[in-house]
């Protein structure tokens, strides 16, 4: 398994553009199939100490553990995007707040193999669950922006997380 680490602050505001359309699920020819199969999390300290002997409390953190699996038969061989919102628009809409670049450099992710993707973020604690996404077909992809990938079912990229306070 690949371990991949990353930082990032959810901005509700932000809106990153997540829709997942779906192909044909028959069409399964030769094709990885990204899935989130696994989600652990952890609350973190919330306060921090500056360099001048301040104190900061910030909103909740949070340190999600994703295992992405590949359940298709080919390996995929490019960075993957997830992205990730709390908001209820954002659920009813499949739109998302925000998002991060994992397995950057690509390392290939053999079929029926799976990785370790960290992300460490703030969260609202007024909020009871987090939608998660692994996009691999945004229409809105320009060159050099997300990395497409043709999987052989769109269908199984989401993954809603309840959260307990």
């Amino acid at each position: 398994m690949n371990r991949i680490s990353l930082f990032i602050i959810l901005l509700p505001f932000l809106s990153i553009a997540c829709k997942n359309h779906s192909t044909d699920p028959n069409d399964s020819t030769d094709k990885p199939d990204l899935m989130i199969s696994q989600i652990t999390y952890t609350r973190l300290s919330n306060v921090f100490h500056d360099s001048i002997g301040g104190v900061y409390i910030s909103p909740p953190y949070f340190q999600f553990d994703l295992t992405i699996k590949n359940i298709g038969t080919k390996d995929v061989t490019s960075a993957l995007f997830i992205e990730y919102s709390q908001s209820q628009r954002d659920f009813d809409s499949s739109y998302c707040s925000a998002g991060i670049r994992a397995n950057d450099p690509p390392t290939p992710l053999p079929a029926h193999d799976s990785i370790q993707v960290e992300i460490t973020g703030f969260l609202s604690d007024s909020l009871p669950k987090v939608l998660f996404l692994i996009d691999t077909n945004n229409r809105y992809n320009q060159p050099g922006g997300y990395p497409l990938i043709d999987e052989s079912n769109y269908n199984n990229n989401t993954y809603v997380l309840p959260i307990k306070w």
